[in-house]
């Protein structure tokens, strides 16, 4: 009796897993189709955790969970006078803050959120190209050293890059898996409420419209985009002006040179420190690149109905990696500086996208040829994962994130003393310098100083206080007097020794003697001696 054989399953890189999205490959969910879109959310939702309950919060967070702590009125009189862009990512972290108060209830929207988006690239790029691609975007994207980062953060970058997913997964919806726009409207109303949602939580998140404009126009959809972007744009406007009235926020931006400008894109790859352009940033440029021509490569072989709509998907994907770059690039060259690598988050979706678009068209090329082709396309396709996963390993170990806010107490907590006087400077963009300082400390008192100066716009650059005990520590503001011993508190770059001498004299220690500047990452203490 002869035995039919049954032929063997496609590998993970096979011709039908990498095939264009059809109705067949897309709307079936098979074992493997599901593992593929939740396994790159899952693994962030465990890195990001395992980093925000290790790390404490840096200045910017505790600039967050200042704003979110205050009661609703006091809250919108405080975004009256700074941090109006960021209005809308205060009131729903206010509203975290009911539900569960603290550190936790801050970063927990973040981690959801950069798990709920690997997933969601995840689902876009299996729509696209099949199960091998979904699984290799979502884990480039969930192990992207700036999305980890980001995920583990009370801020709004993680929100925005959410948004952002969902609202290219909307247009895939309402284009239809071979382009033929359908004619429901509720995939372009979840599109533009999505884009909105970015918008509101980061303004320049809709720097990723000139993206959504290549998938529209290929789909020829151009009317419809048109009106869904411009009904969300409309929503995002009032923030926009308010914003706009406090444009001293970001005079410290400083203007880009070629250096920090290719540093700034290719930190979204590496994210090791503001605008870095050394071996390791080129090192992981390099690998892309080499995807990516491979990939277009491969992309320019395909018959050519096929090519017109795979290399529409290319150039989608790559406008989200590097337009809102090239856009705030022009802005900053010509304009107001707004280069910063945190701005440009929603591009690591661009990125996945592209490593999706390699294992697709990596596993028609190799499928049902030798083991070389297939080691090869393993490679190519591994070789980026494996660069952000390599970057992403300081961030799992990190101790802390920019500012060492414990280890300055723990440092003051044995040297200062009743009669003391501390000087912490705080910048008009640093609002979470002093009141980092009052809670890593534990004075209360002076905590609730801050946030009633919050709500009024009076914070003063140099805040002086006169300590009446140090353990635990309490302070009060300080009167005219004179004093023995000074410690002097600040942001790097934010002062100098001359200035710290002038200071020091206004709050009556004459001719200081300035001991040794110290530093706890960003944070900076110099301890000085009144005569």
């Amino acid at each position: 009796m002869v035995q039919r054989l049954r032929p063997r399953g496609p590998s993970p890189l096979s011709s039908r897993t990498a095939a264009p999205a059809t109705a067949r490959s897309t709307d079936r969910w098979s074992a493997r189709g599901i593992a593929s879109v939740a396994l790159p959310g899952a693994l962030v939702l465990i890195l990001a955790t395992v980093i925000a309950t290790r790390t404490p919060l840096w200045r910017d967070e505790i600039a967050s969970l200042s704003f979110a702590q205050l009661p609703l009125p006091d809250l919108l009189s405080a975004v009256g006078h700074v941090d109006a862009v960021l209005a809308p990512y205060y009131l729903l972290s206010s509203a975290g803050q009911a539900v569960l108060p603290g550190a936790v209830g801050l970063r927990l929207p973040s981690v959801l959120a950069a798990a709920l988006t690997a997933t969601v690239v995840a689902v876009i790029a299996r729509r696209w190209w099949g199960d091998a691609a979904a699984l290799a975007a979502g884990i480039m994207v969930g192990l992207n050293p700036l999305s980890l980062q980001l995920a583990a953060t009370g801020r709004p970058y993680a929100l925005a890059t959410l948004f952002v997913a969902l609202a290219l997964l909307a247009m895939t919806t309402a284009t239809g898996p071979r382009g033929a726009p359908r004619r429901d409207v509720l995939p372009w109303a979840g599109y533009a409420a999505a884009v909105a949602a970015a918008g509101l939580m980061h303004l320049f998140a809709l720097l990723a419209l000139p993206a959504f404009a290549v998938l529209a126009a290929s789909r020829r959809v151009l009317g419809r985009w048109l009106l869904a972007s411009a009904a969300a744009v409309t929503v995002v406007v009032p923030v926009a002006l308010l914003a706009a009235s406090q444009s001293a926020q970001v005079a410290w931006i400083p203007r880009p040179d070629p250096r920090s400008a290719a540093g700034t894109l290719a930190s979204t790859l590496t994210y090791r420190r503001e605008g870095a352009f050394e071996r390791p940033e080129l090192v992981a440029v390099a690998i892309l690149l080499v995807v990516g021509v491979v990939t277009v490569t491969l992309t320019l072989r395909m018959p050519r109905p096929a090519r017109a709509r795979e290399l529409a998907l290319l150039a989608c994907s790559l406008t989200l990696a590097c337009g809102p770059w090239a856009i705030l690039l022009a802005i900053s060259v010509t304009a107001t500086p707004y280069l910063r690598t945190t701005y440009l988050a929603p591009g690591v979706i661009g990125w996945g996208l592209l490593v999706g678009a390699a294992a697709a068209r990596l596993g028609t090329w190799q499928s049902g040829r030798s083991a070389v082709r297939r080691a090869v396309a393993i490679i190519v396709v591994a070789a980026p994962v494996v660069s952000a996963a390599a970057f992403s390993a300081p961030v799992l170990a990190q101790e802390w994130r920019v500012d060492d806010f414990p280890g300055l107490a723990q440092r003051l907590s044995g040297e200062v003393a009743a009669g003391d006087t501390m000087l912490v400077v705080q910048l008009y963009n640093e609002v979470g310098v002093a009141s980092g300082v009052a809670r890593a400390g534990g004075d209360e008192g002076w905590v609730s100083a801050l946030q009633s100066d919050l709500t009024t716009g009076t914070q003063p650059v140099i805040s002086v206080r006169r300590v009446d005990s140090a353990d635990p520590l309490h302070t009060t503001a300080k009167e005219d007097g004179d004093t023995e011993r000074a410690w002097v508190i600040y942001t790097r770059g934010a002062f100098t020794p001359g200035e710290a001498r002038r200071a020091l004299a206004d709050s009556g220690c004459g001719d200081a003697m300035l001991g040794p500047e110290e530093s706890f990452g960003i944070l900076r203490l110099i301890p000085a001696r009144c005569p």
